[in-house]
This record gives C-alpha cells, structure tokens and sequence, in this order.
C-alpha cells in the first residue's frame, strides 16, 4: 500500500459502493453528504471490528479501515478548501475532523499514532481557521504517513 489511490481497492465492497455514489455525483452539497455516508461508514465498521478485538483484526476490513480513512480525509479537504459556501465548507471540514480523529484511534489502538501526531495537529488547526489554503495538500501528507504506518 504505498498511497490511498493504490490501496483503494483493497477495502471492501460496501465501502467501494459508497465510493462509487461519491465520485459519480457532481452536485457538491450531494457529494458532501455521500462522504458523510462514507465517513460514518468507517466509524461503525471500526467499531464493529478492532473497538473489542485488535489482535482478531485482519482481512478486507482492516483494510477498508487503513484504505478508506485516508481516502475520506483527503476528498474532504478538498471540499473544505475548495467550496466558497460557508455551511457546505464547514461540513466538509466537520467531515475531515472527524475522519482525522478515527485514524488517530485506529493508529493508537496498534500503538502506531508516533509518525502522524504533528501532522494530525497541523490539519485540525488549520480547518478551524479561516484561511484554509493548503488544506488538501496536508491531508494528503497525513493520509501517507497514515497508511504507511500499517505496511
């Protein structure tokens, strides 16, 4: 897995449906939503799979988990940075942070979280002010070093 593009299609078919109805959409408010939908979806297979039983975590799941975060947090960025209607950028970012924190989770529950804490640090501060240019770009280095942190 050397980058969210390439792992991509290593998460599992409910989160490739998602993805899917994602990247098909060209309304940006309906995209926003979809990858709230994506992003939930995350948050209950984490804790469907790794919240009782990290040792027992392998397969498409985990995968989709390591795969699919990264992919939430960068497409959200780019929404945030790139929308100029207020409600809708603060959704997007709402969206990346709460992404953000679930990678955190998830890299703290394999004692990973080391190599990302800055840069988690620099993406919450920056999508809280107002200026948020280079959001995508940081989101991009944290979703690497993300998924570097599981090979």
């Amino acid at each position: 897995m050397k980058s969210p593009e390439d792992c991509i299609y290593q998460t599992n078919e409910e989160f490739l449906m998602l993805l899917e109805e994602f990247e098909s959409e060209s309304e940006r408010y309906q995209r926003v939503r979809d990858l709230c939908r994506m992003s939930g979806y995350l948050r209950f297979l984490f804790f469907e799979t790794l919240h009782e039983n990290v040792q027992d975590a392998r397969g498409g799941d985990l995968k989709t988990l390591i795969c699919g975060i990264p992919l939430v947090i960068m497409r959200s960025a780019e929404l945030c940075e790139g929308s100029a209607d207020v409600e809708e950028r603060e959704l997007a970012c709402d969206i990346m942070r709460d992404a953000l924190y679930l990678a955190l989770i998830v890299a703290r529950k394999f004692g990973k979280d080391v190599g990302i804490l800055n840069i988690f640090s620099e993406l919450i501060i920056k999508s809280d002010q107002e200026s948020i240019d280079g959001l995508s770009i940081l989101a991009r280095e944290f979703s690497s070093s993300f998924i570097k942190l599981f090979r």
